[in-house]
């Protein structure tokens, strides 16, 4: 039902794949179970990040002591959807994520 159709997952994961997708990562690079989760979730499923344009990170916690930036909205796809146009995360709203998009 799904083999050879194009697969798109947009959201926001709670979840960085990739030590450099936290701030603080060179601080504690421990990686936790639920990160392994993540890796070996989007292996398994031959997903890959779609490629966007905009900051790098996507949420911030927004205190003013121990600011703390990490990469959780992210556009995930499958090998049928990798030659497609990117996608664009820009700041703006009231959400401490920035908003994602397909062009």
């Amino acid at each position: 039902m799904f083999k050879n159709k194009r697969w798109m997952l947009i959201g926001d994961y709670n979840e960085i794949l990739e030590g450099e997708e936290h701030s603080g990562f060179e601080d504690s690079p421990r990686i936790p179970q639920d990160m392994r989760d993540f890796q070996d979730d989007t292996r398994y499923c031959k997903l890959t990040n779609l490629g966007y344009q905009g900051s790098y990170f996507t949420w911030c916690n927004k205190r003013e002591g121990g600011l703390i930036f990490k990469k959780l909205d992210r556009v995930l796809v499958n090998e049928e959807w990798l030659h497609n146009l990117p996608a664009y995360c820009e700041s703006g709203g009231c959400s401490d994520h920035l908003r994602c998009r397909i062009k």
